[in-house]
């Protein structure tokens, strides 16, 4: 897996993308001072959302969730 992001003050600060062996776009997600903080987005294989969780302090605060076909979805 490949990943790319920044670092400041040695943790994980902004937006980090994460692609899978074939180089496609697997999750985004933001931190903020080495936490999670906005959302978290998971892809399907061909770059539609799966899931997507809102984030704040580090603690997931909702979710939503999507089929293949696009249509939402409840875990």
């Amino acid at each position: 897996m490949e990943r790319e992001g920044n670092y400041k003050g040695g943790e994980k600060e902004g937006l980090w993308k994460y692609y899978n062996d074939d180089g496609k776009l697997e999750r985004e997600e933001n931190y903020k001072g080495g936490e999670k903080e906005g959302l978290r987005k998971y892809y399907y294989d061909k770059d539609k959302l799966e899931r997507e969780e809102n984030y704040k302090g580090g603690e997931i605060i909702s979710s939503k969730y999507w089929d293949e076909n696009g249509e939402g979805r409840k875990l």
